[in-house]
């Protein structure tokens, strides 16, 4: 027999029991007067204490006596016996229940209890980053991440190039941000990038070198900021624009790029120490978000143009989204020298447009 939490009952419930015990004992079933003088909630407990001893009763290892015939249990005693068996259950859910509710409870509480706040700068990032569309992020992480300059075939960077070939060009505004190269170039590269973007970083370390040394003065590479991957890139944005108060926005630039992953803000400083710039000027410019208007003003342009990723290249106004190869860059920069009647350098590859 199963165990049974222990349980009180009204009293009613000793005449059930004394009726239940007569009824399987073959017995008549007595009638229950209370006399005036009778203890009848001592006499209910220690009927209780009986049954539920008995209930509870631990197996022993002695085998039960051969059944002896008895009588059949009376139709009331089965009544009895059955409710309170039901009553008895009932009680084990509500106890189960109640636990479970205090569990409950407990957790709750526990949840309520913040957890103690790390001090950080605050830095407007959802109205920055609010004026770019939601989508333009979730793209982000789709296509950007997906860009493995390493891994792209030679078939898929001819595509590429005759994407970004084959699409109208788009006006894109400069602006007045940093840039290398004359401003009468033929081509005017303007690309869009975040710090914190690998595929920035590999651009800018690796292919922005080659084109700049293939291409010299025939380009001008005008830098815009797309800080849309999070607080950090906010941080590093406005740093560098700090840095070019200062006349070291690329050698900010490069240096940020070379360490991606030590971006704190202590980090921002420590570069601008490296570089011997005024430091106190420094700080105060990114504490107080000097140019905040101007990283608003970046993202403004790159959703009227529909940016979907980082980096994003305009070269003329030619899309080449992504970490391309170098050749993808270099045949697009070509087809545009060739169409301003520029010269091309000794390594050039493009075969110049047949006339019609």
């Amino acid at each position: 027999m199963r165990s049974r939490t222990p349980y009180r009952a009204a009293p009613l419930l000793a005449a059930l029991v004394i009726a239940l015990l007569a009824g399987c004992a073959g017995q008549a079933v007595p009638t229950i007067t209370p006399a005036p003088t009778l203890d009848t909630a001592a006499l209910a407990d220690s009927i209780r204490a009986e049954v539920f001893a008995t209930l509870t009763a631990e197996p022993t290892d002695t085998p039960p006596p051969p059944p002896t015939a008895s009588p059949s249990p009376s139709p009331t005693s089965r009544a009895l016996q059955m409710t309170l068996e039901a009553f008895a259950d009932r009680l084990d859910a509500q106890a189960a229940q109640a636990a479970e509710s205090q569990a409950a409870l407990a957790e709750t509480l526990a949840a309520q209890i913040p957890d103690s706040p790390t001090p950080a700068p605050t830095l407007d990032m959802e109205e920055l980053v609010a004026t770019v569309q939601v989508a333009v992020v979730d793209t982000l992480v789709a296509q950007v991440q997906g860009t493995q300059d390493a891994a792209v075939t030679q078939q898929a960077a001819a595509q590429a190039t005759q994407v970004a070939l084959d699409s109208q060009p788009a006006d894109v505004s400069p602006d007045d941000d940093p840039a290398l190269g004359p401003d009468d170039a033929a081509v005017i590269i303007i690309f869009f990038s975040d710090f914190t973007c690998p595929h920035c970083a590999n651009f800018a370390i690796n292919t922005l070198p080659l084109l700049l040394e293939r291409y010299g003065d025939r380009v001008r590479f005008v830098f815009r900021d797309a800080p849309i991957l999070g607080p950090n890139s906010g941080w590093a944005a406005l740093a560098a624009e700090c840095a070019d108060d200062q006349g070291q926005f690329w050698a900010y630039h490069d240096l940020l790029f070379a360490n991606q992953d030590m971006l704190s803000r202590q980090y921002l400083t420590e570069i601008a120490t490296q570089l011997e710039m005024d430091s106190q000027t420094f700080d105060a410019c990114v504490d107080g978000q000097v140019h905040l208007d101007e990283l608003r003003n970046d993202l403004a342009d790159a959703q009227s143009v529909g940016l979907t990723g980082t980096p994003t290249l305009f070269i003329n106004g030619r899309r080449v989204v992504g970490a391309q190869p170098f050749e993808v860059f270099a045949a697009v920069i070509e087809e545009e020298l060739l169409k301003a009647g520029e010269p091309l350098p000794a390594e050039a590859t493009a075969e110049p447009t047949p006339e019609t």
